[in-house]
């Protein structure tokens, strides 16, 4: 596969993964948005939180190793606005896709808003199709270590890799959503149930 077709596949995969992610968030409540399915899950908002500093870490790591193949080092306001400095531990590959083992400054936060979790998606991604416009200027390949496994991938699949975890994620949200409908189920059950025991009973 050429560069100009792995370039490709990353974008596809980058904007097939978001508008995946907005189809099964865009209508929810802050309720809903903030449910957990357990004590130790993870509520959807966080999943999008953590998607956000992920994808944040993914596009400064290869900002950084742009700057090192002489790329211009125009002061990187978008992400130092995502983001703080994280430190990276390495990725690993779940059913095909891509799972970070993730550093603590990666973990999401509870209660962030929905209406700052969608700016804060648009703003890192901005960010990561900045990146990916120098990337593509370039003439030579420019090449990503994953410091977890020293495993080595260009700056195109390094995009590829971040659509991944998205996608990755965005089954975590299906999966929240469908525990989200079973909770409701019960509440409605419970509620019936205890209408129910309200109706007389003809003698």
């Amino acid at each position: 596969m050429d560069r100009i077709s792995h370039l490709k596949r990353a974008l596809t995969t980058l904007n097939d993964a978001r508008r995946d992610l907005y189809a099964r968030t865009n209508a929810l409540t802050e309720e809903e948005l903030q449910f957990k399915p357990s004590r130790d899950s993870w509520s959807i908002g966080q999943v999008m939180d953590h998607i956000i500093k992920s994808e944040a870490q993914f596009a400064s790591d290869l900002r950084k190793k742009l700057l090192t193949f002489g790329d211009d080092p125009v002061e990187d306001t978008l992400l130092s606005q995502v983001m703080r400095p994280l430190i990276f531990t390495g990725m690993r590959y779940v059913g095909g896709l891509v799972k970070f083992e993730s550093a603590s400054a990666l973990r999401p936060v509870f209660g962030y808003p929905h209406l700052y979790l969608v700016y804060k998606l648009a703003q890192v991604r901005e960010a990561t199709f900045d990146v990916a416009e120098r990337l593509a200027r370039r003439e030579e390949m420019v090449y990503m270590t994953e410091p977890r496994t020293g495993t080595l991938f260009s700056g195109e699949d390094w995009l590829y890799l971040t659509g991944l975890h998205e996608a990755r994620h965005v089954g975590q949200v299906e999966r929240g959503l469908a525990a989200l409908e079973d909770h409701r189920e019960h509440r409605r059950a419970i509620t019936n149930g205890a209408h129910k025991k309200l109706i007389p009973v003809a003698s």
